[in-house]
């Protein structure tokens, strides 16, 4: 008896992997006790089992057998009862090797042992039956737990729903179709206050690359420069002739018959301009031209700034040197002109004034007058006193000249120019040049140079042709009695 124990465990053994089934009291006996075997292993201790799991199903091969033979009822019965719901988490060879160890410990027993073994009251089937109650409990428990339908959960049940066709597919099957996943929309929508995260800073060189626009910095325009005739010429040592006639140089008269012609004479005189130079650096990694787009342009942008913004000063507050031109502002006359008279004078009457000053001197040149923009809103907000409203607004002129807003020019201030009496003519032409100097092309350093070479000037005879004076001082003078 017992070698034919241990023949049917065997033969249960060849059974979970082949076709042939050989049935008996025997087969029965070592179906029903590995199965309660597995059961027991899979399923203890109790407090595990919301979490442990087998596959799907186990499925015996039942080739050869008829539907209505016991045979064929017993290994569905075995396949039913071994069928536990849940996620898949032992394969095939795992079931395997548990049978297999367990066939190992169990060989030898005779028939009474088995017996014993299945005894309803002290044995396994008891065992088994207290399982079977506490798996239906914990079932019912697990049942009223709240369903998981987050987007992972939901996408590893419709993966485990559909295994089936997925495999079949997987494995080369054609005209099958997947059912369609639908997702049910998440408790906790999707918000830009926990979506987008703000915690990393972009750098500058990234939002450019984006296509971010760049604002460049609100200063002080070179207006002045701006405005000015300029011309070129490629001496560097510039002379020009002053025309002069001396006093006592006589005159003509009227004369009678006989009497001598009165001599008249003049001088020139060679004035002289030397070119001046102003130029500006800037050193640059060579990282920052290959990571930057556009980065040549903003400093070209900023080196040309920084050199019209120095010549414009210097043309109008500069004192002259071998290096620096002389500024207007120090070559200027005052406000001296007598004879002009007005009620309550304001700003206008002010540029009047200067305008008939300079058309005093002779000079008949275009006029340019620059005021601070404090003092030209002041002469826009006059207004008639009858009516309300403005009187010159948008106009900016007087006879004779044109006013321009230059933030050059101080409040309360004004400065007159004859255009055509200040000389600026470009000697070198404003340059830029990229370079390594020195240590710097081991630095991977860059230098940038922007220069210009230009001349400056002014004949002696266009003196009257330049005014700056303080506005104050002008209506004082220009003030009814």
């Amino acid at each position: 008896m017992k070698n034919e124990f241990g023949k049917n465990l065997t033969a249960f053994k060849r059974l979970f992997k082949f076709p042939k089934i050989k049935l008996g009291w025997g087969l029965f006996a070592v179906g029903l006790f590995t199965f309660a075997v597995i059961v027991g292993i899979w399923l203890h201790p109790v407090a595990g089992l919301a979490t442990l799991a087998i596959a799907p199903a186990i499925k015996f091969k039942k080739d050869g057998l008829e539907k209505d033979s016991d045979g064929y009822k017993y290994l569905e019965m075995l396949e039913k009862r071994l069928s536990i719901e849940g996620p898949e988490s032992l394969t095939k060879e795992e079931i395997t090797a548990v049978i297999d160890a367990k066939v190992k410990a169990f060989e030898g027993l005779d028939v009474g042992q088995v017996k014993a073994l299945l005894d309803a009251d002290k044995g396994v089937m008891k065992i088994l039956v207290a399982q079977g109650e506490a798996i239906t409990a914990m079932k019912g428990q697990l049942a009223n737990q709240p369903i998981d339908e987050s987007i992972r959960a939901q996408v590893v049940s419709w993966h485990t729903k559909n295994k089936d066709i997925i495999g079949r597919i997987k494995s080369g099957e054609r005209g099958l179709a997947v059912p369609v996943m639908e997702i049910k929309a998440a408790n906790s929508p999707m918000t830009p206050a926990n979506t987008i995260s703000d915690t990393i800073t972009i750098a500058a060189g990234s939002v450019i690359r984006m296509g971010g626009e760049v604002f460049d910095i609100r200063r002080t325009s070179p207006t002045f420069w701006d405005y000015l005739t300029k011309g070129r010429t490629g001496l560097e040592t510039l002379p020009w002739v002053n025309k002069k006639v001396p006093a006592a140089s006589g005159i003509a008269a009227f004369i009678g018959p006989g009497i001598a012609k009165p001599g008249v004479s003049f001088t020139l005189e060679v004035e002289k301009s030397i070119a001046k130079k102003v130029a500006v650096s800037m050193k640059i990694a060579t990282e920052l031209l290959d990571d930057i787009d556009g980065m040549t342009s903003f400093i070209q942008i900023e080196l040309a700034y920084q050199l019209k913004i120095a010549v414009n000063t210097a043309l109008m507050t500069g004192v002259e040197s071998g290096t620096v031109p002389g500024g207007v502002q120090t070559f200027s006359l005052g406000f001296t002109t007598s004879g002009l008279s007005t009620q309550n004078p304001n700003n206008w009457d002010c540029c009047r004034a200067i305008v008939a000053q300079i058309h005093k001197a002779f000079i008949n040149s275009p006029i340019v007058i620059f005021m601070n923009p404090i003092d030209t809103a002041n002469m826009d907000m006059e207004k008639a006193v009858s009516q309300g409203s403005y009187m010159n607004l948008n106009l900016r002129q007087v006879p004779g000249a044109t006013i321009v807003e230059d933030y050059n020019v101080p409040v309360g201030f004004v400065q007159a120019i004859a255009i055509d009496c200040f000389k600026n003519l470009i000697y070198k032409d404003f340059s830029m040049q990229f370079g390594w100097e020195n240590a710097d092309f081991t630095l991977n350093l860059i230098t940038a140079i922007a220069e210009m070479r230009l001349h400056s000037y002014h004949s002696e005879n266009d003196a009257a042709g330049f005014v700056y004076d303080d506005l104050a001082d002008i209506k004082s003078q220009i003030a009814a009695a």
